[in-house]
This record gives structure tokens, sequence and C-alpha cells, in this order.
């Protein structure tokens, strides 16, 4: 690897890793708040959306929750209609969470989401079919690295092998 190869993966990991991250979720809370909901809340009914119904109990361990949180969270999406509770058919003392069709707020979150929608199509634009086919690539890549590493992480604390932030005092 060249110098200057080193240095343009140093930029790249950093605006991946830091930059882009950040903005990402800032423009999500933005996004939830305008849907007047919290982005934890948002990003559980995005998970139930892509992954589709699921316990509660294994809709909190996907969105990394104790079951008391993922239960005023599901509570508040019951409230927004997008989710319903249904007695699991094969243990009716558990419950599935399955998302419901909402037209109305899926048009919300599309007109919030346009714009950047419009200015992502713009930037991708100036790019030949072979850089897109490459930045998809890239993408696909650094999704899946976000996600074994969640999974890894998520592992390592359950297991009492990551220092976690103890409260000072």
């Amino acid at each position: 690897m060249t110098k200057r190869s080193k240095a343009t993966t140093k930029t790249v990991t950093g605006l991946l890793g830091n930059r882009l991250g950040t903005a990402t979720v800032l423009f999500h809370g933005a996004v939830a708040e305008a849907l007047g909901m919290g982005l934890t809340d948002s990003k559980t009914h995005a998970v139930l959306v892509r992954h589709g119904a699921m316990t509660a109990g294994a809709l909190a361990k996907r969105v990394r929750l104790t079951t008391g949180a993922v239960t005023g969270v599901v509570d508040r999406l019951v409230k927004l209609q997008l989710v319903r509770r249904v007695a699991d058919p094969k243990d009716r003392r558990r419950v599935v969470v399955t998302p419901v069709a909402n037209p109305k707020r899926a048009e919300e979150r599309k007109a919030l989401l346009a714009p950047l929608s419009r200015r992502i199509q713009g930037l991708v634009a100036d790019y030949s079919a072979r850089e897109q086919a490459l930045v998809a690539d890239f993408l696909n890549g650094a999704c899946a690295a976000l996600e074994m590493e969640t999974t890894r992480l998520t592992q390592k604390v359950r297991r009492g092998m990551a220092p976690r932030a103890r409260p000072a005092g």
C-alpha cells in the first residue's frame, strides 16, 4: 500500500466511521421527531418492517433493549397505529408484534425522506455505471461489517468481556 493510499484509507474510514454514521443517526432522529416519535421507536418499527413480525422478546434482543423498555416502545407504536400485538399461536402467554400497513404514515415518511433521496440520486448520477457498482459493493461490504461487528460486540458485552461505562462515584 502506498503512502497516499494509506492516507486515503484513513480518510475514508474516518468519514464512514464517524461523520457518515453521526450524520445518519442525527438525520433519522430528525425524521422520527417530525413523525412524532423517538429515534428508538422509529428504528424499532423499521426493524419490524424489514424482518417481519416477531415476539416481543425477540424484538427486544434484535434492537438491544430490555423487555421492559421494548414494551414501552411497542405501546407507543401501537398508539401511532404502526404495529399491533397478537397472541402467539404457539404460546398464548407470548405476544407477537406485527407491523401494520399505515398508508398515511408511510406517505408522511416518504415526503420527509424525498429531499435526501433526490440529493443522493444527484450524487450517484455523477458516477459512471462502473463507479456506481463499486460504491454499491463498498456500501454493502460496510453494512455487512457493521452488522458483524455489532453482533460480535454485543456478544462480548453479554459475556462480560467488554468494558462498560460505570457511573462515577
